[in-house]
């Protein structure tokens, strides 16, 4: 099984060679998921979420985030197929942890040619110690068909290696307390809190809606009131390098199901950075539910 999953990484940075990034470590992880894509279609999508995903890693259902592959591996095999590319990816400086998005298309069988459903994806992934990438979390959202196809690329503001090594356990706190103070912030002034702590490069991402990643569909949504609540911190990670790190946690939406209001649990992640050195900035936003 590493032999072919070797092979397909070797052949998925074959055919994106005509658009790789400056850092290595960046092709190394798109790479890792163009070979995710490739057993997906070539052998089945159960079958490649399992060998692609860590053994902790987040997905979501009903209930909100949910670790672990068991509720995978219990679902068969089918002929369906989920195609996704990636269209957007960072990585943090030291190379270790980054993320990467991108629209998902799904068939009910390979041998159908027009998809029955449309989103984008949303994942985490870790550099192991062996050198391989693993998806530490995976979630998406659906909505209608694409209308405008984004290009690949990345960010604008590249990590710098910091000066000073950030300690884990500081670099996590840091983290995961300015997650808190956002939350407290969410709870006091709803949409406003996003103000001082949003990159410019923020991507929103909601369930049901196309991404929300220009300048004037960004400022448009900050005027919304939001139809998520209650907030929960789960879980989280960070980089060893401590200026990329995410959390995920859980929320409420009121969602419309056959004509009436329903409370569903929703999932949220949140990918933060530290574009100067110091400061947390938000540069993925994301809510879904099942």
């Amino acid at each position: 099984m590493k032999r072919l999953a070797f092979a397909l990484i070797a052949a998925a940075i074959c055919t994106s060679a005509g658009a790789q990034f400056a850092n290595p470590e960046l092709n190394a992880m798109v790479a890792a998921e163009n070979a995710f894509i490739k057993m997906a279609k070539d052998k089945n999508t159960r079958d490649a979420f399992l060998y692609f995903l860590h053994d902790d890693a987040v997905t979501t259902d009903s209930n909100g985030p949910a670790t672990g592959k068991e509720r995978i591996r219990k679902q068969p095999p089918n002929p369906s197929l989920l195609s996704w590319e990636v269209a957007f990816g960072d990585i943090s400086s030291g190379g270790d942890l980054g993320y990467d998005t991108g629209p998902w298309k799904f068939y009910p069988t390979r041998a159908d040619s027009v998809p029955v459903a449309w989103g984008h994806f949303h994942s985490i992934w870790r550099k192991q110690p062996d050198g391989t990438w693993k998806n530490m979390l995976d979630i998406g959202i659906s909505h209608d068909s694409l209308t405008v196809p984004e290009q690949l690329h990345t960010t604008s503001i590249p990590l710098k290696v910091p000066a000073v090594k950030v300690p884990a356990l500081d670099a996590t706190i840091s983290l995961m307390n300015q997650e808190k103070a956002f939350l407290a912030a969410v709870k006091m002034n709803g949409m406003a809190a996003y103000g001082p702590v949003a990159s410019k490069e923020i991507r929103f991402a909601r369930q049901g809606e196309q991404p929300i990643i220009t300048a004037s569909d960004k400022e448009q949504f900050l005027k919304r009131v939001s139809l998520y609540s209650h907030q929960t911190l789960v879980d989280g990670g960070i980089a060893s390098s401590g200026d990329l790190g995410y959390v995920y946690g859980t929320a409420n939406v009121v969602a419309m199901v056959n004509g009436n209001e329903e409370t569903k649990r929703a999932t949220y992640l949140r990918i933060w950075k530290k574009e100067n050195g110091k400061d947390w900035k938000i540069v993925l936003d994301v809510m879904t539910y099942n």
